[in-house]
């Protein structure tokens, strides 16, 4: 039986280049009311080429306390309706989205709620970051007493979703760190590129991928933390064919109870 989701209408408020292949969209929710919480997702129509009332999922990427509207951050994934709406939509266009659906950080809020969640690593890859930035500026708006450690992993800083909005969260929250892992940059390219980072609560790795022992690196509570992860299924599953773990099963590994990681995956439409 379907699930029966409301429907609201949005109208594009604002366009943010973020990469060369992905921006964020603020809509204005032209409904009276649309809750939801950090980790949920949308269901976006628009329609392309291919087909009338075309549809992809996409996480809320802004807190649920800035009431009437919301972000979206649309990255070009391959097939038609990304790069349709990347290249088309204007400011002052309407869509439909359907939702709030999803589970993920679920677990998160109710460790907060009960005061059981002191520490949060949010692992991401690529535009994996988008419910983080929720979750973050969520935290931010709430004033809770929470350590956030955000591992967000990009090929090059051409990458580097929400380069601009990071800083601004880093000197409104000051329990959050962030680390990133430039997979294809070398380290001799970095002089002088962090303007606005500051040093003690920023860290790079470069032309790598995160490995175990950079979480244990960072996470001062590394076995009792929560962790959350959002990317593609190599960055969540790893490459099972060269036997590459992905970062479920190195936390995992490192003796991080399973049930103490959430996980979602993008890409599936």
């Amino acid at each position: 039986m379907r699930e029966e989701r409301d429907t609201h209408l949005v109208e594009v408020l604002g366009i943010s280049d973020e990469t060369p292949d992905a921006k964020t969209y603020d809509f204005e929710v032209k409904s009276s009311h649309f809750d939801f919480l950090p980790g949920q997702e949308v269901k976006l129509y628009a329609d392309t080429p291919p087909k009338k009332s075309d549809w992809r999922f996409y996480s809320l990427a802004s807190s649920p306390l800035k009431r009437g509207q919301i972000q979206l951050t649309i990255k070009h994934e391959g097939g038609a309706f990304a790069p349709h709406f990347l290249s088309n939509a204007r400011v002052g266009d309407r869509y439909v989205i359907e939702g709030p659906v999803g589970k993920f950080l679920t677990k998160g809020h109710r460790l907060i709620s009960e005061g059981r969640a002191k520490t949060m690593v949010l692992l991401a890859a690529s535009s994996g970051i988008s419910p983080f930035k929720s979750l973050i500026e969520y935290s931010v708006d709430k004033a809770l007493d929470l350590d956030i450690i955000l591992m967000h992993s990009v090929k090059t800083r051409s990458d580097w979703i929400y380069k601009s909005v990071l800083p601004r969260l880093l000197e409104r929250c000051s329990q959050l760190r962030l680390v990133y892992a430039f997979t294809r940059e070398r380290e001799s390219l970095y002089h002088n590129d962090f303007n606005g980072y500051p040093s003690d609560r920023f860290r790079y790795v470069a032309n790598r991928r995160f490995q175990l022992e950079d979480v244990v690196a960072h996470v001062p509570d590394f076995a009792d933390s929560y962790y959350a992860i959002c990317g593609g299924i190599t960055f969540i599953g790893g490459i099972k064919a060269i036997g590459e773990p992905g970062m479920l099963q190195k936390l995992i590994n490192g003796g991080v109870p399973r049930e103490s990681i959430e996980i979602v995956s993008f890409g599936a439409k």
